[in-house]
């Protein structure tokens, strides 16, 4: 089965942004030219006065496609939208084939790298092109590897949880 994971980020101080938004626009584009696809909106509450990323997602989807998402609303980073991810995959018990990844393009090469590590599938990304001024997204990278090598061997899912729940 393909899924569409459209992942979210921080919204703003009015509890909206226009890189989220974009974001998922471009998921529900995707969605209208797969729409077997299962869609996935993922991000948690990463501003306190703000609902979930994921709420926000799937919102700006069904404005544009009438679609059934699956929220992942535990997530408050990329390692976390990855193992959340997997974890809602296995209690839909669905059978994953291929992934669409939905983000910006300075995020792909993280999303991919971690995304990897917990996903043994063909991932394919689609991003929309938004630059973030504030952040460093090599450090990001060279902080998430050394996350995921800390974690380890995740076919072993009993380290992976004794490992990963202080990273989320």
């Amino acid at each position: 089965m393909d899924i569409l994971i459209v992942l979210g980020c921080r919204l703003d101080k009015n509890c909206h942004g226009d890189e989220i938004t974009e974001r998922a626009k471009r998921g529900a584009m995707l969605l209208k030219e797969h729409p077997e696809a299962v869609a996935i909106a993922s991000g948690g509450i990463t501003n306190i006065k703000c609902r979930s990323e994921a709420s926000f997602i799937a919102d700006v989807i069904n404005h544009s496609i009438d679609k059934d998402i699956i929220l992942e609303e535990r997530s408050t980073s990329t390692i976390g939208n990855a193992f959340s991810t997997g974890i809602l995959l296995k209690e839909y018990k669905i059978d994953v084939s291929r992934i669409y990844i939905v983000t910006s393009c300075y995020h792909v090469k993280r999303a991919l790298m971690i995304f990897s590590k917990f996903f043994n599938v063909e991932i394919l990304t689609e991003c929309i092109d938004y630059k973030r001024d504030d952040e460093d997204e090599d450090l990001k990278y060279a902080r998430d590897y050394k996350i995921l090598e800390e974690i380890g061997d995740l076919n072993d899912e009993k380290r992976i949880l004794e490992n990963i729940l202080h990273f989320l």
